[in-house]
């Protein structure tokens, strides 16, 4: 009777490390990916139409593939870009009255790309267009938040499914119209904003970037309870959570042109919005080629907007989005404005 083959000590040892390095090879090889999270009402959601994109920011309306997007389902129903699921980054996130429209999260990918060169980028989108702060988006027992929360865990567990591995990089927050019109609301929002945000960087990271879009104070549709003075009230209130947290940036839209309603931005000023949300997080973490954002992503952008609004609004938006970088703004303004 032929004896059982016995190997040798060490060469067992390196068949068992070779057997536990196989089963662990997706982790290993699992490639990581920055991650955002965007928040907030319809702002967020987008009213802009895609049908609007002007052609100086043609490139806009294809889909970025090497920006990915998981959408949370809220209220809108069957829009262009399908919900619970990791796609390339396109226009049709959500469904304004014109057909096919879309938020922020256009021009961001595509500054944010341009400025992480070899870095992957994912988004996780969930907005609900009428939610309040104080009430939908309490981390204690707002279902929006809630959901909020669902789909931010949903699109991680869909990034790590395709095998990445997802850091989460910042937060961008667009909200606040609604919270106007209630006086207890707008008179707390700056201190829900601030719990907000510390809630937020319990959940998700410690620290971690938080962008505010600043109401604009033209949004004055709506009911009579939405005027100058009530909105001034959120907006100093999101303009002193800013200043206050060094983590945290504030994108200024008085210039970001609306639509008819004068409630949501429209196709040039949601490029404008994105546009200055990635400008404010790269202010606060910034990458070697921040620079090269400025005068290439947003160089196009900012000129299809002077030359839509056939005036010269071009050098207050630059300052708003460019911010404090002093010397990419002089050049902006000596190259580009006419």
């Amino acid at each position: 009777m032929q004896r059982p083959i016995q190997l040798p000590r060490k060469t067992l040892l390196v068949i068992c490390l070779v057997v536990i390095i196989a089963s662990q090879v997706n982790t290993l090889w699992a490639a990581p990916i920055q991650v955002f999270l965007l928040g907030g009402q319809s702002n967020m959601d987008g009213h802009a139409l895609t049908s609007e994109i002007p052609d100086s920011a043609a490139e806009l309306r294809d889909p970025q593939n090497d920006v990915l997007i998981y959408l949370g389902q809220t209220h809108r129903t069957d829009p262009p870009v399908p919900g619970n699921m990791l796609v390339p980054l396109q226009p049709g996130a959500t469904l304004a009255g014109g057909g096919a429209a879309f938020g922020p999260e256009l021009s961001f990918g595509k500054a944010m790309a341009e400025a992480m060169p070899g870095e992957t980028i994912a988004l996780i989108k969930h907005a609900y267009g009428g939610s309040y702060l104080a009430t939908d988006w309490n981390p204690s027992t707002g279902p929006v938040y809630a959901a909020f929360q669902q789909t931010v865990a949903d699109g991680l567990a869909a990034l790590v499914a395709e095998g990445y591995t997802p850091e989460i990089a910042g937060m961008l927050w667009m909200q606040g119209e609604h919270d106007v019109k209630v006086t207890d609301y707008r008179n707390a929002y700056e201190s829900n904003l601030t719990n907000f945000i510390a809630e937020i960087r319990s959940e998700y990271g410690n620290g971690l970037p938080f962008v505010i879009g600043q109401l604009s104070i033209h949004q004055t549709g709506g009911p009579p309870s939405r005027n100058p003075e009530t909105l001034a009230v959120v907006r100093a209130a999101q303009a002193n959570v800013a200043a206050a947290d060094p983590r945290s940036g504030l994108v200024v839209t008085d210039d970001f042109p609306l639509n008819s309603d004068d409630l949501h931005f429209s196709a040039v000023g949601q490029i404008a919005l994105g546009a200055g949300m990635a400008e404010s997080y790269l202010a606060i973490v910034p990458e070697p080629s921040a620079g090269l954002l400025s005068l290439v992503g947003l160089g196009t952008m900012l000129v299809s907007y002077a030359r839509i609004r056939r005036q010269n609004p071009f050098k207050s938006l630059a300052r708003n989005i460019l911010g404090k970088n002093a010397g990419i703004r002089q050049k902006f303004l000596q190259g580009l404005v006419p």
